[in-house]
């Protein structure tokens, strides 16, 4: 990866996000991001919704990157199950638990981050069908169709809008879960319209 910033650096200067983007791309670089200890929100700590968990991917594809970086996957504490803040807060050292025999056991977080990287391929691969379609009327309808869909869950407009030091979470991202269960159905419709 040949940049990873955390959310407060991606969305502090817009612009220089924007050209650092475009410039790793172009030659064939990639990008991820990643939220940890801050901000409060969106994030995947024990207490967070569900929901920001999931709002990850939309917002990997939104920013125009091609992942979202986790840190610890089972960094357990050393007493998980009664005192799961250890040096950092709930959750943020682990999205799984550990069973009994030491395996992993799931969670629902982890169940939303998996939906969240599905949700990011599926709106990856309807950018890549829109971006190819010959007929520019018909990408352009497609386009806005797409633009639509994710200002529904994304109430931003511009990465530069995304401060979570100066907005709550209701003014930048939808805080109801049937929004994204709603939308991401519209995106697998778009997707089969174009198959």
């Amino acid at each position: 990866l040949d940049w990873v910033p955390n959310l407060a650096s991606l969305t502090k200067d817009a612009a220089l996000t924007r050209r650092l983007t475009q410039e790793i791309h172009a030659r064939g670089g990639r990008m991820s991001w990643y939220v940890c200890l801050h901000p409060e929100y969106p994030n995947n700590f024990l207490h967070s919704p569900p929901y920001e968990t999931r709002l990850l991917g939309w917002l990997t594809d939104w920013f125009g990157i091609d992942g979202f970086l986790r840190w610890a996957y089972a960094a357990w504490a050393p007493d998980t199950w009664n005192k799961p803040a250890w040096k950092f807060p709930a959750g943020d050292l682990y999205l799984v638990y550990p069973g009994t025999d030491g395996a992993p056991l799931s969670s629902v977080r982890w169940e939303m981050l998996k939906l969240a990287a599905q949700e990011f391929e599926l709106l990856r691969t309807l950018r890549r069908k829109v971006d190819s379609l010959a007929d520019a009327g018909k990408k352009e309808e497609m386009q806005s169709r797409l633009d639509a869909l994710i200002s529904r869950v994304i109430l931003v407009n511009d990465l530069g809008e995304f401060r979570v030091d100066q907005k709550r979470p209701g003014e930048l991202y939808a805080t109801d879960p049937a929004a994204y269960d709603v939308v991401r159905a519209e995106v697998i419709r778009l997707l089969t319209q174009l198959a």
